[in-house]
């Protein structure tokens, strides 16, 4: 049996060195096959790449794109060369932490029927320091409704799948957002989740995801749910993701002085998704100044504590 780990990396110097030694560094009784692809990078990222090779030659494959092709198929390419049973991603700027494939390798042989396997993780800023937690506690297998009521929780770094669904992934075109591949996962079967933090997440401050989705997120994630919704889950579960959605969409036309374009981009979300409502937009800015408030709140006590961790997705 044989696990291939794929790493896309773009500009990563500063972290992939801690990314690589995370992954070499797992213990497992299965053979390893290492897959990292390098987006034409400018920095060091491929010199630190092509170190790793040397030293783990039968292990370590770089692959190195001479233009940029982008993240998405970066990814595309490098899941389209494994050989492996399973397919674990990682980003070139997070790591995993010891004990991460062995843990999630347990699970999937007790749950044979579970199409991917996530884990919690914590979250580093760009020195490394632990900022906070990803993730409340999620059930340790849930559905595609629980995943969209939910909206995109899910870890893509902690991201491990049985090969034999791979060709969803290598099927998509264009950019594409994490959400749609578990979304296409929770399609096939149920997904598996490890409580427990096995992978350690970079924020950086300039792309934080507290903040608003650009432009470019919030329409790959309509995608995804859209995705969905042509899935048939239920009309529930499509309505909390909605809310969230509309949310987020507030908040970036709030914060790039757009909210003149909302009743246009409400129109074309009425006419295409059968969960929406313009009552559902209201309920979204009834809730905002609690959810305000819950922020404000949640940093005070993390200020006055001291040592507990703030909760990124608390679902």
């Amino acid at each position: 049996m044989k696990i291939s780990v794929c790493i896309v990396a773009y500009n990563h110097a500063r972290y992939i060195e801690d990314c690589l030694a995370s992954v070499v560094g797992q213990q497992v009784d299965v053979d390893l096959e290492i897959l990292v692809g390098d987006d034409c990078s400018s920095d060091d990222t491929r010199k630190i790449i092509s170190s790793y090779a040397e030293r783990y030659p039968k292990v370590v494959h770089p692959v190195f794109h001479e233009k940029n092709v982008g993240g998405s198929q970066n990814y595309r390419t490098l899941i389209g060369l494994s050989s492996g049973d399973y397919i674990a991603h990682l980003d070139g700027d997070d790591y995993w932490l010891p004990g991460k494939l062995a843990a999630q390798l347990a699970f999937a042989r007790q749950h044979p029927d579970s199409v991917a396997i996530y884990s919690n993780a914590i979250v580093i800023n760009d020195s490394g320091q632990l900022i906070a937690r990803f993730n409340s506690c999620i059930p340790d297998e849930f559905d595609l409704s629980f995943l969209v009521a939910k909206g995109n929780f899910l870890n893509a770094s902690s991201m491990l799948y049985r090969a034999e669904y791979k060709q969803l992934l290598l099927g998509l075109s264009g950019e594409t957002v994490d959400y749609l591949f578990h979304i296409l996962f929770a399609s096939r079967g149920r997904l598996g989740y490890v409580n427990r933090d096995l992978v350690a997440y970079r924020r950086h401050s300039a792309t934080s995801i507290s903040s608003a989705m650009p432009q470019a997120l919030l329409s790959q994630y309509w995608e995804a749910m859209m995705q969905a919704s042509a899935f048939g889950v239920d009309v529930p579960a499509l309505r909390q993701c909605m809310q969230l959605y509309c949310h987020s969409l507030i908040v970036f036309s709030l914060k790039q002085g757009r909210l003149g374009e909302l009743a246009h981009k409400f129109a074309k979300m009425r006419r295409e998704c059968r969960a929406f409502s313009y009552g559902l937009v209201l309920r979204v800015l009834i809730k905002m100044p609690l959810r305000v408030f819950r922020t404000i709140w949640r940093s005070a006590n993390l200020r006055l504590l001291g040592d507990t961790l703030v909760v990124l997705y608390r679902r």
